[in-house]
């Protein structure tokens, strides 16, 4: 029995945040994405998810909201949707450039995968 990790799809909750009011309210957006990560261990797998996100590991939330497997990556972006450089908050800060606050959300799944005799189950 081969045993794996998995995170089957994702959402991206985001809002405009000002640097001196905070996150703006009517501001925010949701997005989702279908994309399978898949990783013999859990941190080869929150590697990936780090990787898709462009974050770093301090950036990473396990069991967000006490929901188990539940993995939040919270990050600053820029109009792009690019991870904010240390210039653009730089810019942020003297209310020079809009950047918004993301939380990536993805549930981790542990897979415990098995060959099965086909023509039994078709019997």
């Amino acid at each position: 029995m081969k045993t794996y990790y998995q995170a089957s799809g994702w959402g991206k909750l985001s809002e405009e945040d000002i640097y001196q009011d905070g996150c703006q309210p009517n501001t925010g957006g949701f997005t989702t994405g279908t994309e399978l990560f898949k990783a013999d261990t859990l941190d080869g797998l929150l590697n990936e998810l780090i990787s898709f996100v462009g974050a770093s590991h301090e950036d990473v939330q396990l069991n967000s909201c006490e929901e188990f497997g539940r993995v939040d990556i919270s990050i600053m972006e820029n109009a792009d949707g690019a991870r904010a450089t240390k210039r653009e908050i730089e810019l942020w800060k003297e209310a020079e450039i809009q950047l918004w606050d993301c939380i990536y959300t993805f549930t981790v799944e542990k897979i415990q995968a098995e060959t099965v005799n086909l023509e039994e189950l078709a019997a």
